[in-house]
């Protein structure tokens, strides 16, 4: 004898009752169950798993639903939702298609941002170098560098006087 509950029929009475818990169970929860919300969805999803509440094909059919609908939703994309126990899990999904063109993207950006900071470390290393074996005045040593030019100025023109007096000297004896 076979019985009916819901759109599954069972081969025995065992099954048709633990069918039917779950029916009522099922009905219980969508009653209580806030789908605008997939957080909360979420949530009671991972619960329900958690529990191990559903066993019959009733259960995981409902089950399945919730998280082909959790699949779907675009808010909940960088979590892990757990499959349902089983079933199988489809190996190429909307989501995991969008998660491989994301990662793709990201490993691009990766290897770009990379060169430039290599990029940019060899310039300042450059720059370190230039400054080390300069010698024209920088903004690190030009207050030196200007001092010592105009002392040079300076003892070479004491020089020239000193040069000047003493010829002044011989003409005028």
């Amino acid at each position: 004898m076979t019985y009916k509950i819901g759109e599954f029929t069972f081969e025995n009475v065992d099954e048709a009752k633990a069918a039917e818990k779950e029916a009522k169970a099922i009905a219980y929860i969508t009653k209580q169950m806030k789908t605008e919300d997939p957080e909360s969805v979420f949530a009671l999803y991972c619960q329900m798993l958690e529990k191990d509440l559903f066993h019959t094909k009733l259960g995981i059919s409902f089950l399945d639903e919730i998280y082909q609908t959790l699949i779907r939703e675009k808010s909940l994309a960088g979590k892990h939702i757990p499959p349902v126990p089983g079933k199988p899990v489809p190996k190429s999904t909307k989501r995991s298609v969008a998660l491989e063109k994301e990662l793709k993207r990201y490993k691009r950006l990766t290897r770009i941002l990379s060169v430039v900071c290599i990029t940019m470390g060899l310039i300042i290393v450059g720059m370190f170098v230039v400054n080390a074996t300069s010698q024209h005045p920088t903004i690190l040593n030009y207050e030196q560098k200007i001092i010592d030019k105009y002392a040079g100025w300076e003892q070479e023109l004491n020089q020239r006087e000193e040069n000047l007096v003493k010829r002044e000297q011989q003409l005028g004896q």
